[in-house]
């Protein structure tokens, strides 16, 4: 099967992203010939198999969109104008993040995907900026 994906992508070699992709197709095809009770709880375990890290990146640029929005209805609501540059503070994500069981940022913070979207992260202050263009 990771032959199979390097093939498509007209590679003459095996990456680990091609490994991944076959280990997730597999994981998810034993966990759907299961039954529906037993599926939940295998998902919930195999979970870091079923999801690659650009998922996990779009899941979470998505939840940071979600939360500039709400940054930019708050600052409207104060009478502020709307500015270039919008700060929001990691913990805001960190929370976010927790809560559909992602724990480490730092291979957002650092992905072509986060600063393509706009966003920066200062770690000394925790803080994510979003530069409008």
């Amino acid at each position: 099967m990771s032959e199979a994906s390097a093939r498509m992508h007209l590679r003459d070699y095996v990456a680990d992203h091609d490994i991944n992709v076959a280990i997730k197709m597999m994981v998810h095809s034993f966990i759907g010939s299961q039954k529906f009770t037993v599926q939940q709880t295998l998902e919930r375990k195999f979970a870091r198999y079923l999801t690659l890290p650009a998922d996990y990146h779009a899941l979470l640029i998505s939840l940071l969109r979600g939360a500039l929005r709400a940054a930019q209805r708050e600052a409207a609501a104060g009478g502020a104008t709307r500015d270039a540059q919008v700060k929001i503070s990691g913990r805001v994500l960190e929370d976010k993040a927790r809560e559909h069981e992602i724990a480490d940022l730092s291979s957002l913070y650092s992905s072509a995907m986060f600063r393509s979207c706009g966003f920066a992260y200062d770690r000394a202050n925790n803080v994510i900026t979003y530069t409008s263009t």
